[in-house]
């Protein structure tokens, strides 16, 4: 036993066996249907480079970022996919991303749902979908309740085949961080969880407007609470089933956090949807992989390295592994 850091660590006598019982996957699972809805936190994607400690701080951690954002969605293999995190700057960081994805796939396979700034964040949601496959109706609605930190996005899409109507809405809630001395505190459930509930009250009227279009209504995104907190328990209350409830419980997370494992990311359904979901996986290329193999090259044996100690290995590939996204709900 060792003391350091101020913990207790285990040190080996010996070289240990480690046994592969947690593969990485090329793929999520399957989940059968006929058109497949995904969602991806892309932390930070911002053209505006440095952009006070936000995404990538040079060109070139921008391109190692970009190609494993770009691996992460292609593999995804999804339809429609919401994403959160992208730089509210109107359209430009969404075009950059949209536009990597078609010169990877060698042809037009996405298209954005533009909705130019939304909010005052310095973030937002976005929608992306295959043209191919789905098409918009009407425009993007988005929901103006000052009680959002990040406004929610909807779009209404028809399925080209079977001409059935859906609408997905992007979301992110308040965060449990940046704790407030008085008032919303932490009371078990992390700092603002008084506004997250009402977040999740404003979201359930903003989805009731639109059932005015369809009956069949998709919430994605990072709820910023667990399954059994306030916020999902309000929106399951109002009738929509927690997706991720389906998926088998050791599965059942998209986030880890000191060691301990969970899911802040939901996908939920209105009653008419559910019965037509026949699948939702989790998809773990961040929540099991150390952050060494994410993109950015600080203390990294990289030429461009400009810390005081770039002695780590520089491990980075273009992979979806460690693409420093947090949701991989999917379903079909």
């Amino acid at each position: 036993m060792h003391y350091a850091n101020s913990a207790y660590k285990l040190q080996p006598t010996k070289t240990p066996i480690f046994t592969p019982t947690n593969p990485r996957t090329a793929a999520p699972k399957e989940v059968g249907g006929t058109l497949k809805v995904a969602g991806a936190n892309v932390l930070n994607y911002f053209t505006t480079l440095g952009s006070a400690g936000r995404g990538a701080s040079n060109p070139t951690e921008f391109a190692r970022q970009k190609a494993k954002i770009v691996a992460e969605l292609r593999a995804l293999n999804a339809d429609v996919i919401t994403l959160m995190e992208v730089e509210n700057n109107g359209e430009t960081a969404l075009d950059n991303l949209v536009a990597a994805l078609n010169t990877a796939a060698g042809k037009t396979e996405f298209a954005s749902v533009k909705t130019g700034k939304v909010g005052t964040d310095a973030i937002r949601m976005a929608i992306i979908y295959r043209p191919e496959r789905v098409e918009t109706v009407g425009s993007a609605q988005i929901d103006t309740n000052a009680v959002h930190s990040r406004p929610p996005v909807a779009q209404t899409f028809r399925d080209r085949s079977g001409k059935g109507i859906f609408t997905v809405v992007a979301n992110h809630f308040k965060s449990k961080g940046s704790c407030p001395t008085s008032g919303d505190v932490d009371r078990g459930q992390g700092c603002w969880n008084l506004q997250r509930v009402e977040q999740a009250k404003a979201l359930l009227d903003f989805a009731g407007r639109l059932k005015a279009i369809d009956p069949d209504v998709l919430l994605m995104g990072d709820l910023n609470a667990y399954g059994e907190e306030d916020p999902i328990k309000t929106i399951e209350a109002a009738g929509f089933e927690s997706l991720n409830k389906r998926i088998p419980a050791e599965d059942r997370y998209s986030y880890q956090f000191n060691g301990e494992f969970g899911y802040l990311d939901h996908a939920l359904s209105s009653s008419t949807l559910s019965a037509q979901v026949t699948g939702i996986t989790e998809w773990h290329i961040n929540s099991d992989e150390p952050v060494v193999l994410d993109y950015n090259i600080e203390f990294k044996k990289h030429p461009e390295c400009t810390a005081t100690n770039c002695t780590s290995p520089d491990l980075y590939a273009p992979t979806p592994t460690a693409a420093v996204t947090t949701i991989r709900s999917w379903w079909a």
